[in-house]
């Protein structure tokens, strides 16, 4: 089983954008592996697991492929999986 991690953050990204505390601020001041986007899972190239707003970025930056995709499946229901106009590109 091939698992692609797409996004291994909290509905508002991490660091949060708001967020002054010190792990924060370390993550912002490191950048690279310490930037984390929204969750989402790739699953063997053909499962993707709650998308959200980051998919593209993600995608990008991870350089994968989601055009196999034959099923999506959500895990709960948040926005930042749900709302479509995260999707508006």
């Amino acid at each position: 089983m091939k698992v692609t991690f797409l996004g291994t953050a909290a509905a508002e990204g991490y660091p949060a954008l708001w967020c002054r505390c010190e792990r924060c601020i370390v993550a912002r001041e490191r950048g690279g592996e310490n930037l984390r986007l929204r969750s989402s899972v790739l699953i063997n190239d053909d499962l993707l697991i709650d998308p959200g707003p980051d998919l593209v970025g993600s995608t990008i930056r991870l350089g994968v492929d989601v055009a196999d995709v034959q099923a999506i499946l959500i895990t709960h229901l948040h926005d930042d999986h749900l709302d479509p106009t995260g999707f508006l590109w």
